[in-house]
């Protein structure tokens, strides 16, 4: 099976192992990700400019306005592509594109590797095969239909918050003032 870049979303697993809150780590393992897809490489340069990395970065850009902050500001390094095995994409051409069956082929890959790598190894075939899974999964786009149950949530926390702090407020004034009267 021969994989179009329509049909690689590297930040699928990312955002389901990290949430849309942790940028750097979601940004790191996206770009990892797309190691795996892409081939002959000799920077982590040349990484961004292919489609899979365009995608990690338009991803990463709605993650920081997603936060309202601002991506002049507030944008994280392109980070190092870390050296190892990619065993998913040649499962995954071996098993004519089964997800699932290219998935135990990588982590038996894995489990004929190093021991002291295999949690590791097993980690990447997991993203790798979350990048190319055609599951519904919540991505960035859904984050960004959220914002104004986030901000509901938000306003109700201050309201909450405010009310409980003078509820204390008025029973810790109440309480020095038995003490101060001497009447218990």
């Amino acid at each position: 099976m021969s994989l179009k870049e329509s049909d690689i979303n590297p930040c699928r697993g990312c955002l389901l192992k990290y949430g849309a809150l942790d940028i750097n780590a979601v940004n790191e393992c996206c770009y990892n990700v797309c190691s795996s897809f892409t081939q002959n490489l000799n920077s982590n340069t040349d990484i961004t400019e292919t489609p899979c990395g365009k995608k990690c970065k338009d991803a990463i850009y709605n993650m920081i306005l997603v936060r309202e902050k601002n991506p002049c500001e507030y944008w994280p390094e392109v980070p190092t592509i870390k050296l190892r095995q990619h065993y998913f994409v040649p499962c995954l051409n071996s098993n004519k594109g089964d997800v699932q069956k290219a998935l135990q082929c990588c982590r038996f890959q894995c489990a004929q590797d190093d021991p002291r790598t295999e949690a590791e190894c097993c980690y990447w075939c997991d993203m790798d095969a979350a990048a190319v899974s055609q599951d519904k999964i919540k991505t960035v786009e859904n984050y960004t239909n959220d914002d104004s149950t986030n901000q509901q949530k938000t306003v109700w926390y201050w309201i909450g918050l405010i009310f409980a702090l003078l509820l204390g407020a008025i029973v810790i004034v109440n309480f020095i003032k038995v003490l101060t009267s001497g009447s218990y």
